[in-house]
């Protein structure tokens, strides 16, 4: 199906050719033929479609030889030969067509020589010998057209000897020393032209000796003595030249010792003394100079022990002992100073047991045993903790307590319900997706708050499927799950005076012969439809249909959502922070503060769903679960708040790592104490 078959299929198939006039078929055969040469010259290689075969073919077709007058002709030619001898000039080797060979060949073409006057020909002379002249003197190692070559040059062209008076020389040559004795002094190595030499050169180049009298010279003779003095110091290791040293050479040169009073001279022995102590204390390893050693000599040195009352050696040893305790907190490895141990030590320093009372010591224990549950559930590993179990934790806390049975919709019935989120991530494993619901409800209270929390107990990415390396640690997946299951139950034991509720969205996303594919559409509980190009954005589709339950079926006024939902967070916030993202600039605020205040920090991230829901658009659906290109957290979490259906009061906070698994780590318990504390002296 070449070009001429091309044209004889259009023609035959739209324009009969019987309908044609011989001038209307010449035009589509000239049209044709204009096409094949087209196609002709751009893929002929050129080395055969050259310049030559170019202008040759182009005169061919478009002015008949036989049309064209002998000056047109010549003109064509000539334009012909001015190309080729460009290109020409421009493929021979600069070795071959140097500058000599470019003059000649522009004066042999341009201006035949019998047209030049013997002026004209001397300035062209003179002008080639002058670029012959500057690409010798650049191309010449600088070994051979150094300062004094390329002076002699100079002078040589430019400035014949003759012509310059006896002055003018005088002051070339002079110049030209002054040149050969600064690259002199500057390519001479330093151990040659040391400070005592460069004064030397200086004082019998610019000032001769005997010009100079005797204040004068002694002056110059100080500055020398004072630049080796310094030079001395400098270059003397500082095992010989230490502290002692430099003072024994700085009085010895700038105060004779004899004109020192005794009060100035125990003042500086006292300076000494001390700048020799702090060398000591920085230099002796800490295994010596630690904490009790520095406190003694400290107090050996500035404040006499019998000076001290009963009361300020008390307050220096407790000082101390604080600062011995923070430094082995510091030092004890995590396995040993976990949280308990951390929380069992502040309460046992800062606020004897004694004044806890046991409201507050419950509080304490409450947090302490949440925290303790989020790490277990994230770090414990699938094949332990899946779905079931998962599911036994939340009854068991629902049970402890003594609040009703969990709502649980598991498996088919999620499809049933409309659930095709949670559903069509979690169909696929061995243990069904569910979705929990626990609540704690105050008679007479209309104000709601619900908890949602990605529960992913291991994810694999789906047919999406994770790399080998980015696979290991998703048992961690269900972090935010876990900590919104720790935070109901130890709030839920301060009995708030609102209703809260706590939704645990879990499933396991795996790999299987009922696992969704790319290209599947999922019914949302909102209603929405979504097409799925990404097995492993899963957690905005769980999430969505959570929300949602928790928006339409619990009635929520606030709805908070906690997700380990994309490594975009981590980009957007970094590793300390997590990333959050709220509807409500009044919670977005609290939501912060609460965040400075226990040590948990969170950054808030733009909120402008709309400005990216065009990149979730989708032919066959009201929406994709992701884009084609990495994001950022802001548009993945635009893509749940579509998929919601819903605009909520509330945030969604998107963490990884440690901070996702535990909602109340022990830095917020150990804010509590405080509070507590104040709250006790009040």
């Amino acid at each position: 199906m070449n070009v001429d078959k091309l044209i004889e299929v259009s023609v035959a198939r739209s324009l009969p050719r019987q309908t044609l006039s011989s001038e209307e078929l010449a035009a589509i055969q000239a049209s044709a033929d204009s096409t094949r040469l087209a196609a002709k010259i751009a893929d002929t290689p050129c080395n055969i479609m050259n310049v030559d075969k170019f202008i040759e073919v182009s005169v061919a077709i478009s002015l008949p030889r036989q049309t064209l007058s002998s000056e047109e002709l010549a003109a064509i030619q000539a334009a012909a030969d001015s190309t080729r001898l460009a290109a020409k000039i421009a493929d021979t080797p600069c070795n071959i067509m140097n500058v000599d060979k470019l003059i000649e060949v522009s004066v042999a073409r341009s201006l035949p020589r019998q047209t030049l006057s013997s002026e004209e020909l001397a300035a062209i002379q003179a002008a080639a010998d002058s670029t012959r002249l500057a690409a010798k003197i650049a191309d010449t190692p600088c070994n051979i057209m150094n300062v004094d070559k390329l002076i002699e040059v100079s002078v040589a062209r430019s400035l014949p000897r003759q012509t310059l008076s006896s002055e003018e020389l005088a002051a070339i040559q002079a110049s030209a020393d002054s040149t050969r004795l600064a690259a002199k002094i500057a390519d001479t190595p330093c151990n040659i032209m040391n400070v005592d030499k460069f004064i030397e050169v200086s004082v019998a180049i610019s000032l001769p000796r005997q010009t100079l009298s005797s204040e004068e010279l002694a002056a110059i003779q100080a500055a020398a003595d004072s630049t080796r003095l310094a030079a001395k110091i400098a270059d003397t290791p500082c095992n010989i030249m230490n502290v002692d040293k430099l003072i024994e050479v700085s009085v010895a040169r700038s105060l004779p010792r004899q004109t020192l009073s005794s009060e100035e001279l125990a003042a500086i022995q006292a300076a000494a003394d001390s700048t020799r102590l702090a060398a000591k204390i920085a230099d002796t390893p800490c295994n010596i100079m630690n904490v009790d050693k520095l406190i003694e000599v400290s107090v050996a040195r500035s404040l006499p022990r019998q000076t001290l009352s009963s009361e300020e050696l008390a307050a220096i040893q407790a000082a101390a002992d604080s600062t011995r305790l923070a430094a082995k907190i510091a030092d004890t490895p995590c396995n040993i100073m976990n949280v308990d141990k951390l929380i069992e030590v502040s309460v046992a320093r800062s606020l004897p047991r004694q004044t806890l009372s046991s409201e507050e010591l419950a509080a304490i224990q409450a947090a302490a045993d949440s925290t303790r549950l989020a790490a277990k559930i994230a770090d414990t590993p699938w094949n332990i903790m899946n779905v079931d179990k998962f599911i036994e934790e939340a009854c068991h806390v629902a049970k402890e307590l003594d609040l009703p049975e969990p709502t649980i919709i598991r498996g088919e019935e999620l499809k049933a319900r409309g659930m095709g989120g949670l559903h069509g991530v979690g169909r696929a494993a061995r243990c069904p997706p569910a979705l929990v619901a626990l609540s704690y409800t105050v008679p007479g209270v209309d104000k709601s708050v619900a908890w949602v929390g990605k529960g992913i107990v291991y994810d694999t990415g789906g047919l999406s499927i994770k790399a080998r390396t980015s696979m290991v640690g998703m048992k961690g997946d269900c972090a935010g799950a876990a900590a919104v299951l720790g935070a109901f139950a130890a709030a839920v034991q301060a009995k708030p005076t609102v209703n809260l509720h706590a939704v645990l969205c879990l499933a396991e996303n795996a790999v299987g012969p009922d696992a969704t594919r790319p290209d599947d559409i999922h019914q949302l509980y909102s209603g929405r439809t979504v097409e799925i190009n990404n097995t492993d954005a899963e957690g905005r589709l769980v999430l969505s249909d959570g929300v949602v339950y928790a928006q339409r079926d619990l009635k929520a006024d606030t709805i908070v959502d906690v997700a380990t939902l994309t490594g975009a967070q981590g980009t957007a916030t970094g590793k300390y922070h997590a990333a959050l993202l709220s509807n409500s600039a009044r919670l977005e605020r609290r939501c912060v503060a609460a965040g400075l205040r226990a040590g948990d920090l969170a950054h808030a991230l733009p909120f402008a769903p709309e400005l990216h829901f065009t990149e979730f658009s989708s032919c066959v659906a009201d929406m994709k679960n992701s884009v084609a290109v990495s994001t950022t957290s802001t548009t993945r979490a635009a893509v749940q708040q579509r998929q919601a259906g819903a605009a909520l009061r509330g945030g969604g906070a998107a963490r990884r790592g440690l901070g996702a698994r535990a909602a109340l780590r022990a830095r917020a318990a150990l804010h509590r104490v405080q509070l507590l504390r104040r709250r006790h002296e009040e």
